[in-house]
């Protein structure tokens, strides 16, 4: 059974993120250099994000990296929810995701990618994600922390400033 705090960040999730695709586009145009997009695209296809099973997830974890703004933003949620819930069956899951959610550099070249992600969010999204990298040691077992102390506190600032915001994001809320 899962614990209560678990069982409240997940339906936080659930009820903060928007559920439907915006288009069928999810992956940056670059993507088809390095797998086979096409293939992985009707695999992810899902009109909700909540109905992505575990397995196509998994399958897909190095893909994540090659979404555009519209694929990161649907898919993000069934990530962090699928790494909440099956910590040990994500494999690199959750580090994949908590390098694409802690900001880089200015300077380095996947700064406007990160920057251009960030901003599709809401301020209710945000500080989801905020509350995912604040409340780390709750959602994860000790011996699984992967990240840097100094990246998990840098992630949960510019989330947190993210929220704090009057608008971020194209859903106004």
């Amino acid at each position: 059974m899962m614990d209560p705090f678990r069982q409240a960040f997940i339906q936080k999730i659930q009820n903060v993120f928007t559920t439907q695709l915006e288009n069928d586009q999810i992956f940056v145009e670059t993507a088809p250099r390095y797998f086979d997009a096409d293939a992985a695209k009707s695999e992810l296809f899902f009109s909700n994000w909540c109905d992505i099973p575990l397995e196509v997830l998994v399958r897909h974890r190095n893909h994540f990296a090659y979404l555009n703004v519209c694929g990161f933003h649907f898919y993000l949620p069934a990530i962090l929810t699928a790494c909440i819930l099956h910590t040990d069956e994500v494999d690199t899951l959750v580090t994949n995701v908590e390098f694409d959610l802690t900001p880089p550099k200015p300077n380095q070249t996947v700064y406007p990618i990160f920057q251009a992600r960030a901003d599709t969010f809401t301020p209710d999204e945000c500080a989801v994600i905020a509350s995912y990298f604040e409340n780390h040691a709750d959602l994860f077992p000790t011996d699984y922390w992967k990240m840097k102390e100094t990246e998990r506190i840098k992630a949960l600032i510019f989330w947190q400033t993210k929220a704090d915001e009057p608008h971020c994001g194209p859903h106004e809320t």
